[in-house]
């Protein structure tokens, strides 16, 4: 929820008071137009900003993805990939 915003000059002076309705249009006006990964256009997310091709590390396979730490393609390999670590983690203790 906004609230008006007042401004003042540098002598502590009332400068301008910027109304509630202006705020929102500003607010929405730059929210439909940041050119950020997650700026809305429509309903759809705008990916084509930073979208990378990845090899899985488990399954081997080609996947997108738009996180730069991505490892997997998905909770299936991510699941297998635990279930190795698990199995090594035992095999080192014994």
């Amino acid at each position: 929820m906004l609230s008006p915003v007042k401004i003042f000059d540098g002598d502590g002076k009332l400068k301008e008071i910027i109304s509630i309705e202006t705020l929102e249009a500003r607010h929405w006006k730059t929210y439909k137009t940041n050119n950020s990964l997650f700026a809305i256009e429509g309903s759809i997310p705008n990916k084509k900003i930073a979208v990378k091709i990845k090899n899985c590390s488990v399954c081997k396979s080609l996947f997108e993805t738009t996180h730069t730490k991505a490892l997997y393609c998905g909770n299936i390999c991510a699941g297998e990939a635990v279930k190795i670590k698990r199995k090594n983690a035992l095999k080192k203790k014994i």
